[in-house]
Formats: structure tokens, sequence, C-alpha cells
């Protein structure tokens, strides 16, 4: 069993397997080779960080020494039937997805899930995230928080097992992706009343640092809390042109006045 981790390949050219070919290049790692489904996309990951590009699984460099799968879930099983390994450490990133689905490929696998959103062409701090990590053999696990706290920084690796992985994947799905699509529905109403998206920056702002300081239970407001029937039916009233918005705003009040007016 290799006691350090200096060689890498990569399966997935998208957000994430840019986010960790390009940071662990960065830190210094070799990365061997890299897969995509779309062979420009493994050309173009491949070629900035020193990699050779593969066309297909088979084609990856079967010595590297950590194997990072990065791709859709539901492609993480089919491609598992097609890859070979000699003695690497073989990883997925996902937070849904238990690690056992690697079974069939070693007895040296895991999960290195980076709690945090990526997005290509966006520079992203690789300090101060946490990483998750779950491993079949304990060497591993103390290989891969070697690598999760140089990439993320010392403190910054969790040991968590498939079943607190898909609770905390859940929370992170909540607090980010449904987040930003309630942004995503602000933007709407700004644009339609001819207002700046800027003017609310500040309170997007306020609100995420509240939440990191305080419970986020305990710093709600707003006329749901405050159980403002006048204020609520006024605001139905705005969004009676987008019947989609107008269901989300009663959900989402209906649940807090549940949730604070008991």
């Amino acid at each position: 069993m290799n006691t350090s981790i200096k060689t890498i390949s990569i399966l997935g050219a998208g957000n994430v397997g840019t986010f960790f070919a390009g940071s662990l290049y960065n830190l210094g790692y070799a990365i061997h080779s890299v897969y995509s489904r779309n062979y420009d996309d493994a050309f173009l990951l491949a070629k900035r960080v020193g990699a050779r590009a593969a066309r297909n699984v088979k084609e990856l460099d079967n010595n590297s020494d950590l194997y990072i799968i990065a791709i859709k879930d539901d492609s993480i099983s089919e491609l598992v039937k097609n890859l070979q390994v000699k003695n690497g450490l073989v990883v997925h990133t996902s937070g849904s997805i238990e690690m056992d689905v690697l079974d069939s490929i070693s007895n040296r696998i895991g999960v290195l899930y980076p709690l945090q959103t990526f997005s290509k062409g966006m520079d992203l701090k690789t300090k101060g995230f946490p990483i998750c990590i779950e491993t079949k053999q304990p060497e591993d696990y103390t290989l891969l928080k070697e690598l999760s706290e140089r990439l993320a920084g010392v403190g910054q690796a969790y040991p968590i097992d498939s079943k607190q992985r898909k609770a905390l994947h859940l929370g992170a799905v909540f607090v980010c992706n449904f987040t930003n699509y309630l942004y995503s529905i602000a933007e709407d109403l700004m644009k339609i009343n001819e207002l700046p998206l800027e003017l609310l920056h500040p309170l997007i702002i306020e609100t995420v640092n509240k939440s990191t300081i305080n419970l986020p239970s305990l710093n709600q407001t707003g006329p749901a809390k405050r159980n403002d029937i006048k204020v609520m039916k006024q605001h139905l009233e705005l969004l009676n042109s987008n019947t989609g918005y107008k269901e989300i705003y009663k959900v989402i009040s209906e649940a807090i006045i549940n949730k604070y007016n008991k």
C-alpha cells in the first residue's frame, strides 16, 4: 500500500473535477490523466494541468496513487464497471452516493466529499471549507486527511460515513441550492420592477453572516414571523402574475408561521 499520494487521475471535467485537478496541480501533485465523456473537456483540462487526456476509462493511467471520480451521481455505477486500477486508492466525490458503489474495483476505496459549491471560471479560495472523508481502509483515511488539509486547511478534514454524508448533503441543498433559487426569484422581481439587484446585496451578506454566528432559527424575521396577514396579502397580490412564485411564497410563509406562532 502506498504511504503517500503523489500521482492522481481525475475522472470528470465538470465543476468538481476541474476544481480538484487545478487545485491539486497547484499544490504540486502530478496529475497523470484526465477522463471525461466529452473528450474536448478532458483535453482542455488535461492541457491545463500537464496531464494526458483519456478518450475512455481504459485509457486512464493505471498506476496513479489516487483516482478521483467527480461525475454525475447516476453515472458512477456504470463507469465503475470499466475502471481498472492496480494499487491506487479510488474515491468518488458525491454527497448522496454510498461508498460501497466502488466495491467491485478494489478494497482501497473511499469518498472525498468537498462541502462547497463550485463553478468553472470562478476563482475559489481553497482554504476554509470542510472536506468529508470515508474510507474502507484506516490507512487510506490518513492519506486523504493529509491531502484534504493541504487543500482546504488544517482541521478541515472530517470523518463522515455514508449515512451522515447523505444528511449533510440534504442540509447543503437547503442552504445553498434552494437559497440560490430564492435569490433568483428576487432577481426576477427586481428586473420586472426596474430595480438594481445590488440593492439586495447588503441584506444577503448580513443574512448569511448572522447565520454563521447565531443559530438560524434564532435569526428569523419578516412578516411571516410576525404573522402579519396584511403585508403577506399585499405580497401575494404582487405575485398574481406568477403562480409558481406565489405558491413558493405561500408554502414558506405557512412553514414559518407554523414554526414561530404556535
